[in-house]
Order: C-alpha cells, then sequence, then structure tokens
C-alpha cells in the first residue's frame, strides 16, 4: 500500500470555509472588501489565482482571521459572539 498525502485546499476553498463559519454570504464577504460578489465567487471558484499580498491581507482581514488560515486553511471554531449573532 502507498502513502498518499491528503489533498491540499486551494486559497478559494479556504476562503469558502471561513467565510461560511463566518456565517457571511459572498455578498456581505464583497461588501466588506469594496469588491464585486462576482469577485469573490471567482477567487473561491479558483477562477482568479492571481491573489496579490495586499488583497490577501485584506480578506483576511474581513474574515476576522490570520492571512495564514487562509493560505494554510487552519481549523477553527467561531467565536462566543459569532454563534449568539448567527441565532437572531
Amino acid at each position: 500500500m502507498s502513502y498518499k498525502p491528503p489533498k491540499m485546499k486551494t486559497i478559494g476553498e479556504n476562503i469558502t470555509v471561513i467565510r461560511i463559519r463566518r456565517g457571511m454570504s459572498q455578498a456581505e464577504l464583497a461588501k466588506a472588501l469594496s469588491v464585486s460578489q462576482s469577485m469573490v465567487s471567482a477567487i473561491e471558484k479558483g477562477d482568479r489565482t492571481d491573489i496579490r499580498t495586499s488583497t490577501l491581507r485584506r480578506f483576511a482581514n474581513a474574515l476576522r482571521c490570520q492571512e495564514c488560515d487562509i493560505l494554510e486553511g487552519a481549523e477553527f471554531e467561531p467565536s462566543a459572539a459569532e454563534l449568539a449573532a448567527r441565532k437572531k
């Protein structure tokens, strides 16, 4: 039996996971970034892969996470405040 390393998620997939865990829609994230929803969608789907460091930083700020969370796909749980906000 040969070893198969786990498939790494793309930056777009990591953004999607974090966005959903934050309870945000693509439209809400786009508004926070002052970009179009189609741009957020294209990045999440992997249609746009030319993401600058400054753009990555803006995504991290809007998603209230670290840049490395987007790059590496960190696993984290939503905060108590985020859970409470979702119940409203």
